[in-house]
């Protein structure tokens, strides 16, 4: 045999021998890089389970009702909470026999002896005219006195704050004597609510000044634009549902934490960047034509209300509270609408810049603002009112 052949023999014998070995290496280095991996996700879901995480749930917030039916029809009521992480919070009330209602998150019954898991609590109590406010006598203020109400949606209602300590209280207070502010507020009003309120209102009782808390979610939607909003609460909702499965245990050691923190994580993601958009194109004529439109006619009809000087407050939404907040446009669009109407406007945002807005939020579930959130409000509105609209501070005069 020609020695050129028996070279190329011992080659190719060398190179088939190499093949499996080459393969072998690779197949150790594949299940060593798939091994590490799976010690990084042991060590991270040990991690988690020693430190005590568990996502946070959005139907944290529990409900109980009183059953009287005085109370009933006023629609009072106590939100339940288990933390209370800025002493706003009041320990549950006394429960007199078993005429309560206890609701969880998801609006389904519990037994009333669940209650202790929630030992923390906010009162809504409301007056005869379904307001959370004192009730009022007679048709006029007290005498020297001048009555404003703070119109608005949650915001000026005070989701998750104690009445004592919500924007209309802490206002009156700010303002000092002679003033009296009425909260006319209800959540979930929007602008065209508050107004026939306020009129409702002063059919009842004098009421010669109104500041209106005008929140972005306020404004009429157009059809899509108002789907768009259902379908980021059907995420929300499917963000709990796909929790919820992970919670019944998909490991004989029980629920992976690792696998809400993704789940949440992601779902959460996608859920701040759609309310984000969402907010944007309420307020982009393109995309909410119908509504800028009424608003524009709105803002009209306050200004021309009669006996009645309006005041124009804009709050802001409680996210990224810096040189980045996302809804800088959006103000400046309401402001300059209002003020073309005729109203004097003072908005918010300024006074709430360089705040940590979790600081403010109500808890981690709610981003309502808090007693400190208010507080702020009203001492930046008393010092406008008395330096920009000090006749909007003048006893009302009896007639």
């Amino acid at each position: 045999m020609p020695p050129s052949q028996t070279s190329t023999q011992r080659t190719d014998t060398a190179q088939t021998s190499t093949k499996p070995a080459r393969r072998r290496g690779l197949l150790f280095r594949l299940a060593a890089v798939l091994l590490g991996f799976l010690v990084v996700l042991v060590v991270v879901e040990v991690g988690l389970r020693l430190s005590g995480y568990a996502p946070v749930s959005l139907r944290n917030i529990w409900r109980l009702n009183p059953l009287d039916e005085t109370r009933q029809q006023r629609g009072d009521y106590y939100s339940l909470y288990e933390e209370n992480p800025h002493g706003d919070f009041e320990p549950l009330p006394e429960l007199d026999g078993d005429r309560w209602e206890l609701l969880g998150g998801d609006g389904a019954p519990r037994p009333l002896e669940r209650i202790d898991e929630r030992p923390w609590c906010v009162e809504y109590r409301h007056s005869s005219l379904g307001l959370r406010e004192r009730e009022l006598d007679g048709y006029w203020p007290p005498p020297g006195t001048t009555r404003i109400a703070c119109v608005g949606d949650s915001f000026a209602y005070g989701q998750g704050v104690p009445a004592a300590k919500t924007l209309p209280r802490t206002l009156e207070a700010e303002l000092g004597n002679g003033a009296e502010v009425v909260s006319i507020s209800r959540v979930g009003w929007d602008l065209s609510e508050e107004t026939k309120q306020l009129a409702r209102f002063r059919q009842e009782h004098h009421c010669g000044k109104a500041i209106f808390v005008f929140v972005l979610n306020d404004l009429l939607l157009t059809k899509e634009l108002a789907l768009r909003n259902e379908a980021i609460f059907q995420r929300m909702h499917d963000r709990e549902e796909s929790l919820e499965r992970f919670r019944s245990g998909l490991w004989q050691l029980g629920p992976s934490r690792l696998c809400q923190l993704i789940s949440a994580s992601l779902a959460d993601h996608r859920v701040s960047q759609e309310t984000l958009a969402w907010y944007r194109d309420c307020f982009d004529p393109a995309k909410n034509d119908v509504g800028l439109d009424l608003f524009e006619q709105q803002l009209a009809e306050l200004a021309s209300l009669k006996d009645c000087r309006v005041a124009f407050v804009i709050f802001p939404i409680m996210r990224q509270l810096d040189d980045d907040y996302p809804f800088l446009a959006a103000h400046e669009r309401v402001a300059e609408m209002a003020t073309a109407a005729g109203l004097p406007v003072l908005d918010l945002l300024p006074e709430f810049r360089g705040q940590d807005a979790r600081s403010l939020w109500v808890n981690a579930v709610d981003n309502h603002p808090n007693s400190r959130g208010h507080a702020i409000a009203a001492k930046a509105i008393a010092r406008w009112l008395r330096e920009a609209l000090p006749e909007f501070l003048e006893p009302d005069e009896r007639h």
